[in-house]
């Protein structure tokens, strides 16, 4: 029996155990009873849509790192976390509930490799709905389950001449349609037996260009992916705006009528850094070039502002530059400080409400009846092992995702936000930024150049 999708709130909830603090904390244990304890206070309160965190790929992530098997910590959130929840929780709660697992597109050479025991294995239908079917045993305890939601992790094709390599094999132009795994199709085809089984209830991308998904819908049927999630925040709009942009070509006009792709937008708080946390940071914490030493940032933090830092598209006016015109990297947290977090502070104390309340409201303000952008939500990372109640870190409590809905950002202040965000120009909101960039009939040709708008 094929069911129907369940509603998703929002809110997105991305459980994350394994980043509760920086290297003075102990992250390594997990009290599975507190955890558990405090999604139900999520869920008491309104937030009822959970998925397992999605860190960002590091210079150090190699293409040859995306196999089919799920990770650890996958295994452990299916087996300790979702399954103690559905063990505990009431029917009639778990029904209006929406718990997402992942399944990973393998990497081109994987199934061409020899494994450790020199046996060479080959792609077939069997290994997926093994690996669904052990999602589903670990999560109900049994096999009669059905996984509320799958998302589909994108894994790019090597064998791409436009790829852009940083010599370990991890950078390649995402937005070419032609760049994904071979496998994808034969994957989904799978999934969506799967899904008329009642095996699934709904089958989501993650990290898939806009241009990717439609080719697929093409090829599949437009019903295959319901939603796709990409990285947008304040910081780095990239992914979004690309998407926009793709969809105001004249020649998608057709496709949108035929179906209205929803997007997830998800680290919209930059790992953490367009928090509270960073708005006032005690002279103790901070080392000598400004920055925060390393035992005051989580591991998502540091991976977030290494990757902002080193990421010319995303920071441009983020960085200082000397007289002779160079970046001044070391000057860049300044700036941040500076010019970011103080605009949103002001912001933040002309509502009364938290700075990651604010910068959850401009993601949820990109979606506007002008703007067609088919928003379906947000997707916000909580460490959830500790005593919510008790936790001084900002945007961890219930009542601070409540926060996000008791306001509106007027029109000056989504235009401030737009002035400090990764984009340059004189642009008050997104349809003033579509209107001079989105007409263009080679949309997906090149990435945004955020030096010149």
């Amino acid at each position: 029996e094929e069911y129907e999708s369940k509603r998703s709130c929002l809110i997105s909830v991305a459980l994350d155990f394994w980043n509760a603090g920086g290297s003075s904390r102990s992250s390594n244990y997990i009290d599975t009873s507190i955890a558990v304890k405090n999604i139900h206070q999520l869920i008491d309160s309104g937030f009822n849509t959970f998925q397992l965190y999605n860190p960002l790929p590091t210079s150090m992530t190699k293409l040859t790192d995306f196999g089919m098997q799920p990770s650890q910590k996958q295994i452990y959130t299916e087996q300790f976390i979702y399954n103690k929840i559905i063990q505990e929780t009431p029917s009639t709660v778990l029904n209006q509930c929406n718990f997402a697992t992942r399944i990973q597109i393998p990497h081109p050479d994987y199934f061409n490799s020899d494994s450790e025991d020199g046996v060479s294995y080959s792609f077939n239908e069997k290994i997926v709905r093994q690996q669904i079917g052990q999602s589903i045993l670990r999560m109900y305890g049994h096999t009669g389950g059905c996984l509320d939601s799958l998302q589909v992790s994108f894994c790019p094709n090597n064998n791409n001449s436009n790829k852009r390599n940083n010599n370990n094999g991890h950078e390649h132009d995402f937005n070419n349609p032609t760049n994904i795994s071979p496998y994808t199709y034969d994957i989904l085809n799978v999934l969506r037996d799967m899904q008329r089984e009642g095996l699934i209830r709904s089958i989501n991308g993650l990290n898939f260009s806009t241009e990717t998904i439609d080719q697929i819908h093409e090829e599949l049927g437009y019903n295959v992916i319901e939603y796709n999630q990409m990285t947008c925040n304040l910081l780095n709009p990239n992914e979004y705006l690309n998407h926009m942009k793709y969809k105001r070509n004249p020649k998608m006009a057709m496709k949108q009528e035929q179906h209205q792709q929803r997007v997830l937008l998800s680290s919209p708080l930059a790992g953490g850094l367009l928090t509270n946390r960073y708005s006032n940071i005690p002279n103790s914490f901070l080392s000598r070039n400004a920055m925060p030493k390393s035992g005051y940032m989580t591991p998502s933090e540091r991976l977030s502002w290494s990757s902002l830092s080193s990421s010319s598209s995303s920071t441009s006016n983020l960085r200082n530059r000397n007289r002779r015109g160079n970046t001044n990297n070391n000057l860049s947290w300044q700036r941040f400080q500076n010019d970011i977090m103080k605009t949103l502070s002001s912001i933040s104390y002309k509502h009364q409400v938290s700075i990651a309340s604010v910068v959850l409201r401009w993601s949820l303000q990109l979606d506007t009846p002008s703007s067609s952008s088919s928003l379906g939500g947000v997707v916000v990372g909580l460490s959830l092992n500790t005593h919510l109640e008790n936790d001084d870190r900002p945007f961890r409590r219930p009542r601070d995702l409540r926060e996000l809905f008791s306001f509106v950002l007027d029109e000056d202040d989504m235009e401030r936000l737009w002035n400090i965000s990764g984009v340059n120009g004189e642009y008050s909101d997104l349809n003033s930024y579509l209107n001079d960039h989105g007409m263009d009939e080679n949309l997906m040709e090149n990435e945004i150049d955020f030096n010149n708008p």
